[in-house]
């Protein structure tokens, strides 16, 4: 969801669904650092992962609420979507770049706050949802660092084998 050169913190609510969207596998030996971070700021998302059931065509005033959620079931696919890394990838990913953009720097909240992230299903592991975090690397601090203009703190980090098929919560 990010354009080229535009930071942003991609997650996973466990650990399996992290490794799945950021391992492939190859004839290399590769090891997969993993973190586990803490909120330390209230973050408002929009969350595709679960969205409403599409109203029926005959129920009184659902159009405006079909077009709507219309937009944002074709929107929760197109991120949930695995995209080729065929040298078209960059291409794949515009219209959805262009929507998270918008999320991040003008859609406000009912509230008048701004957007922090979205919540969607995942690529790879279908059933959990990942999340991206409009933040750059000052969003985020170690657990002894100074904590001041951070969101997360990284609390534990630890290197596994990523082919290693235990259950990982």
């Amino acid at each position: 969801m990010s354009p080229a050169g535009i930071p942003m913190f991609y997650g996973a609510f466990d650990m399996k669904t992290a490794l799945k969207e950021t391992y492939t596998k190859s004839d290399t030996e590769k090891v997969a650092t993993v973190g586990k971070f803490e909120v330390l700021d209230n973050l408002n998302f929009v969350d595709v992962s679960n969205l409403p059931i599409m109203p029926g065509m005959f129920k009184p005033g659902s159009r405006d609420e079909r077009h709507s959620l219309r937009f944002l079931y074709e929107f929760a696919n197109d991120i949930s979507k695995s995209v080729e890394k065929d040298g078209r990838e960059h291409i794949d990913y515009v219209p959805t770049q262009i929507i998270s953009e918008h999320l991040r720097h003008i859609h406000k909240l009912p509230d008048g706050t701004m957007v922090d992230g979205i919540i969607y299903k995942s690529s790879k592991e279908n059933t959990n949802d990942s999340c991206v975090i409009f933040i750059d690397d000052k969003g985020c601090c170690d657990v002894n660092e100074s904590k001041a203009g951070a969101k997360l703190v990284l609390v534990e980090a630890f290197t596994i084998d990523p082919e290693d098929n235990r259950n990982y919560k």
